[in-house]
């Protein structure tokens, strides 16, 4: 090992086929005592202010037991973006492996659509930071917190998180720890209000339409349990997710594992219940006993069911999951945004023409009261009557 390459981490989640000669060695090729060796030896930060320097911070957005993240805005490209800050210096201690996980991860899956981006990570002061894309719809959790998410949104939520997994899952990849607070919202910018400040009369308008604007993607996140299919080195996610055959040190199916955590996921925020950590019911829904929630279908239900089965060679695949029906929705989801776009239109030329007609009748009133037969200037009325 040169004096050069001592001081690179070597990631364990790059496939062979990407590594060359000049590079670290492989994986397999390094064993614990070289990689501990390796990763005491860190550089530290490539550019100690680059938070300061490169960023401004907006505002904090999230924090947990070991990070919190920030909404920043690059003071080059003026773009939003999340930065996930380690609150105490990780480089040595007990969370380091988690944090580098993280990194190593997302930059071995690069970018997918129902995965969170990830841009770079950094060191500062030994505290680690990533930056992110920013999901401006916040969490899955926060969102079933504040609101009842229907049969037909869950399905969304479903489609959008099986297809990250299929894509993490192809990679050799496994997550370890989905759970509604790691599954993020992205909303549709073609979905949102318009921000007309000057108008309030549009502003009413778009208004009015909210409850149809919540089309958003959800998105993949937090990938600091990920482990591989190849060297699989589990570090147990939230219990409260986590398939019972994990607890249990069978990890012969770790796909399977990601199915149960997405399934009893459906079923927390469906049934707006929090999950138990431990008790009858903690052991009734890893063995079967799913309770069946009135508010969805039969066919929704038996899925859940399905995902949580108890023996992880029966679950669906992520391929088996996306049926025709499921698609069948998708596609329904697709067309609701097509006639929200619609309406939009019609709703905004019906308040058009009454606007038109409301001017035609100012107009007539004006000179019946002034006698007068000139024509007002129809803009300036117009805009007189939008004001009011």
């Amino acid at each position: 090992m040169t004096q050069d390459t001592a001081h690179l981490h070597v990631n364990p989640f790059i496939p062979d086929s990407l590594l060359a000669t000049t590079q670290p060695p492989k994986a397999e090729d390094v064993d614990d005592s070289m990689i501990e060796m390796c990763q005491k030896r860190k550089r530290l930060a490539l550019d100690p202010g680059r938070l300061q320097s490169d960023f401004v911070e907006v505002k904090m957005i999230g924090s947990g037991a070991f990070g919190v993240v920030l909404h920043c805005i690059n003071r080059l490209d003026g773009c939003a973006y999340a930065i996930k800050k380690s609150k105490v210096p990780v480089i040595g201690c007990a969370y380091e492996k988690s944090f580098l996980n993280e990194v190593w991860a997302h930059a071995v899956l690069g970018k997918h659509n129902n995965v969170v981006r990830y841009f770079s990570a950094w060191t500062e002061d030994y505290h680690l930071l990533i930056q992110y894309e920013l999901c401006d719809g916040g969490s899955l959790q926060a969102r079933a917190q504040t609101q009842c998410l229907g049969e037909s949104e869950l399905k969304i939520v479903l489609l959008h998180v099986i297809e990250g997994l299929r894509y993490i899952h192809s990679n050799n990849l496994v997550h370890m720890d989905l759970k509604p607070e790691n599954i993020f919202l992205s909303m549709n910018p073609n979905a949102r209000r318009l921000q007309i400040e000057e108008d309030e009369e549009l502003n009413s308008v778009y208004g009015g339409l909210r409850p149809l604007e919540n089309l958003v993607t959800y998105k993949i996140g937090d990938l600091g349990h990920v482990t591989s299919l190849v060297d699989p080195r589990v570090n147990e996610g939230d219990c409260r997710y986590l398939a019972k055959e994990i607890l249990n040190g069978n990890y012969s199916n770790l796909f399977s594992a990601d199915i149960f955590s997405l399934g009893i996921t459906l079923f927390e925020v469906a049934n707006r219940m929090p999950l138990p950590k431990n008790g009858q019911m903690w052991h009734s829904l890893r063995d079967g006993k799913v309770p069946y929630l009135s508010t969805l279908s039969k066919e929704f239900n038996d899925l859940m069911a399905q995902m949580m089965h108890p023996d992880p060679d029966l679950r669906p695949t992520s391929q088996s999951i996306i049926s025709p029906s499921i698609v069948i929705k998708c596609n329904q989801h697709i067309d609701l945004e097509l006639t929200m776009e619609k309406r939009k239109n019609e709703v905004l030329l019906n308040r058009l023409q009454k606007a038109k007609e409301q001017v035609k009748l100012f107009e007539e009133k004006e000179k019946n009261r002034m006698g007068q037969t000139e024509q007002l200037p129809a803009k300036s009325i117009f805009w007189k009557w939008f004001k009011k």
